[in-house]
């Protein structure tokens, strides 16, 4: 299909507009405070609240991003998030070529949720891609210890993914019953059955001692509309699956959203996973939360949650592939034209959806994220930098409200850091650690006691606000389409929100829908 002279610059191309395009888009200030921005502010704070680490969601590779990031300058620190990011995704693509062949790199690097993930601000969950790559190339060599070694990092990413560490103990179980080899079968097994128990241990841990303890007054996931509507715990939701196993299918089945989202995730790859789709097992817990959550975030194809989902469905691929290959190979000679016809699926649903140089959408205004204009820094970039330095000061005691789509290094390095309109119209309630410790986790996994959390309420002392990029409300959208936001309702919602922070914040500085506001003493 390619020379192999020509195999790496295949590869390494798309990697590389994946980074060059991320960092523009950070410096054209077209990242989010969901998620960039927050993480950037977590990440700077986390030498002094390490608590943060733990609340909202149980980051155990919080650490190792941490420290080099808090030892950086303000300029460089940013960028650093984003190097690893591109890095870690770089590295799953190579170890793919290399253990999986070219085909299955290429379809990674050209499948779009590895798109999302590599470009749309920064997550950890984009360690699940390395870590997967890892776990099923082990698998691959039977060096199945490694592999189950492997596999219990997925627990330490995020709570979620404990459940995928899970089941990559169940994938085992899986190989052991297609291995001949004895041995082989028994260490499968053994492995098998310690992740079994890990990963849903790391995940009980997590959801009934650590979340709740540092967690502050949020609802958990069973109390909140995404999973609550099947039951108020686990294990109700698990009595009420049991008793209605067609519970999830029935709700995915009225879910226009959801079939889009499966679609997408196996459409993209000309359903080809699902012909050998043994590998399917290690996503399953993903997919299930997918499918079984209300919250549209949960089954948006365009977000970072389908990162646990790319490198099983990849691999999944690879497998259909060899057994669509093995009867082409039975009636035709030569495999040039099946290589051409799944080249043509991967190639054309890159070109639908992904943001690259070579998609549709990139050079189209109709959604801002992905148009080539979120890429390019221009004077006005420039001109609102420059305000953002002047007018706003850096001391970290400054708190700042920023439009979700407006972020940078200087609103997001201090100590309270918010998507507008949180602490402008309303106090934010902000979590103080002091009374929240190793010791006091303790004291409530033994007793069940925990101490009233501390919360300060927070007005921002600074807003930031563009009227010509997508209007946001926290992390709420409003279908902004071709520069014009197409839901009237949140549009109207928006507007008087902005009109109410004018009330009470002077304006300091405005340019073409550009404002920074400042607090009234």
């Amino acid at each position: 299909m390619f020379r192999r002279g020509v195999r790496p610059a295949v590869i390494f191309l798309p990697l590389l507009t994946i980074l060059l395009q991320a960092l523009l888009r950070y410096e054209s200030l077209s990242s989010n405070v969901f998620d960039l921005g927050l993480f950037l502010n977590n990440i700077l704070n986390f030498q002094f609240e390490y608590q943060r680490a733990l609340s909202g969601h149980v980051q155990g590779f919080f650490p190792l991003f941490a420290f080099p990031y808090s030892k950086s300058s303000l300029f460089i620190a940013p960028l650093f998030l984003i190097f690893a990011q591109w890095l870690i995704l770089a590295l799953s693509v190579f170890l793919s070529w290399h253990f999986f062949g070219f085909f299955t790199g290429l379809a990674l690097v050209l499948y779009y949720p590895f798109w999302v993930v590599g470009l749309f601000d920064f997550h950890f969950d984009c360690l699940t891609v390395l870590i997967l790559v890892v776990f099923f190339v082990l698998c691959e060599r039977r060096q199945f210890g490694y592999a189950a070694v492997s596999a219990m990092l997925l627990a330490l990413v995020k709570e979620p993914f404990a459940l995928e560490s899970a089941s990559c103990g169940l994938y085992m179980y899986f190989l052991a019953c297609r291995i001949a080899n004895r041995g082989y079968r028994l260490k499968l097994v053994f492995a098998g059955t310690f992740l079994l128990a890990w990963g849903f241990s790391v995940f009980w841990v997590h959801m009934n001692w650590i979340l709740p303890y540092f967690g502050g007054n949020e609802a958990n996931a069973f109390e909140s509309s995404a999973f609550s509507w099947m039951g108020s715990n686990i294990a109700e939701i698990f009595w009420n699956l049991l008793l209605d196993p067609t519970l999830i299918l029935q709700d995915v089945i009225t879910s226009p959203g959801k079939i889009k989202y499966l679609l997408m995730v196996f459409g993209l790859l000309g359903f080809i996973p699902l012909l050998s789709p043994g590998a399917l097992i290690v996503a399953a817990p993903i997919l299930l939360i997918s499918m079984a959550s209300h919250l549209s975030n949960h089954y948006d194809y365009a977000t970072h949650y389908t990162a646990g989902l790319i490198v099983p469905v990849v691999v999944a691929f690879r497998d259909g592939f060899t057994f669509i290959q093995s009867r082409y190979l039975s009636i035709f000679s030569t495999q040039g034209p099946l290589y051409a016809i799944v080249l043509v699926i991967l190639l054309g649903g890159h070109w639908a959806f992904a943001s690259s140089p070579i998609s549709r959408l990139f050079w189209s205004d109709k959604v801002w994220s992905y148009s080539w204009r979120a890429y390019v820094p221009t004077e006005r970039e420039k001109t609102m930098r420059s305000a953002m330095l002047e007018f706003i000061p850096a001391d970290s005691g400054i708190s700042v409200s920023s439009q979700n789509t407006v972020n940078w290094g200087h609103l997001a390095h201090r100590k309270v850091y918010l998507p507008f309109p949180l602490g402008v119209i309303l106090p934010h309630k902000v979590i103080d650690f002091s009374n929240r410790d190793l010791a006091g986790l303790w004291q409530f996994v033994r007793t069940g006691y925990k101490s009233e959390v501390i919360t300060r309420n927070t007005y921002a002392d600074y807003v930031v606000l563009d009227l010509k990029r997508p209007w946001f409300i926290v992390d709420s959208g409003c279908d902004w389409l071709y520069g014009a936001c197409r839901n009237e309702k949140k549009a109207a919602e928006f507007l008087n929100l902005v009109a109410s922070a004018l009330q009470r914040y002077d304006v300091i500085y405005s340019l073409d829908g550009f404002m920074i506001l400042r607090r009234r003493l």
